[in-house]
């Protein structure tokens, strides 16, 4: 959206699209909500089907459809309603494929260095006895349920988050300008991963992931990131303690490949441009009833995993 355009729309108005996207993560709460209660009513009626199947893979296989429910269905209909051509969120790639390769390596050293902050974080606060409950893979039990879980978290959540906030959103406020779009979604990304901790480095992750989507004009190079970051956190809780010097290797190595890249990519400057005071926005994005909602209700989410 051109200056001349913002000029002409109203606070209301913005604030009325706020609203729309604000309203549309309040339904996926509350879908998520009800699918939570709901499957509780239903356990004692599937347990004879339990006593005849792998009870952990059937279990991952009703997340993972509900995950896809909840999070696309809400989103894709607000495209619907905003006519937003979602199938376009994966058109073809404005770049080649060695560039997608040399972000995927970019990503993974910014993944191991926000998550080194973290732990550095999370051991200072336990002096204080400050502890957050996080959630943790479920890498335990028969094989198949293994892989479902597996793929939910490193196939399925990046998809419906890319669609969601690299799609949906980022498109949305790209409308209204860059920075700001880069800073709505980002901060909306954080404040959905659930815990308190991981705020700040979810929001560079997703801020990253925007430049992304914005270089390329589509979501697939985010998606492909996106992929190999939760597929190395997968990968750091796999590896036995009595390995962890693999571990230091592999950053070792990640960091040299991602410094290489960073290197070759120095003239490949990526231009986000600023098409309205993203100040102006901001303040009437942080006036819009469903916003603030939505903010608080996932910040007290985040909130509650705190431990003291």
């Amino acid at each position: 959206m051109s200056d001349r355009i913002i000029q002409t729309v109203t606070p209301r108005q913005l604030r009325r699209e706020f609203n729309g996207v604000g309203l549309t993560f309040l339904v996926v709460f509350a879908l998520a909500v009800g699918a939570a209660f709901g499957y509780q009513r239903l356990v004692p009626l599937l347990e004879p089907y339990y006593q005849t199947v792998d009870r952990q893979a059937a279990e991952a296989g009703i997340r993972i459809a509900v995950t896809l429910i909840v999070m696309l269905l809400p989103f894709q209909a607000y495209a619907t309603i905003k006519k937003m051509k979602t199938g376009r969120f994966f058109g073809r790639c404005q770049g080649e494929w060695r560039d997608i390769l040399e972000l995927v390596l970019i990503g993974l050293a910014l993944n191991l260095l926000l998550t080194f902050i973290v732990g550095i974080l999370s051991l200072v606060l336990s002096w204080s006895n400050i502890q957050f409950t996080s959630s943790q893979l479920i890498l335990q039990g028969k094989l198949p349920a293994v892989i479902l879980n597996v793929i939910q978290t490193a196939v399925v959540f990046p998809f419906c988050e890319e669609f969601i906030f690299r799609g949906v959103c980022l498109r949305s406020f790209g409308r209204m300008g860059n920075y700001f779009a880069i800073f709505a979604s980002s901060l909306l990304f954080s404040l959905m991963h659930g815990n308190l901790i991981n705020i700040l480095p979810s929001f560079f992750l997703g801020a990253f992931l925007a430049v992304v989507t914005m270089r390329f004009n589509s979501i697939l190079p985010a998606v492909i990131i996106h992929i190999a970051i939760n597929l190395q956190t997968v990968a750091l809780q796999l590896v036995p303690v009595q390995y962890s010097w693999v571990i230091g290797l592999s950053c070792v190595i990640i960091y040299a490949l991602a410094l290489i890249a960073l290197i070759r990519r120095r003239h490949k400057r990526i231009i986000v441009r600023r098409e309205a005071n993203p100040w102006i926005l901001i303040q009437q994005f942080f006036l819009s009833w469903a916003i603030v909602i939505t903010l608080i209700v996932y910040g007290v989410l985040n909130i509650l995993t705190l431990k003291l």
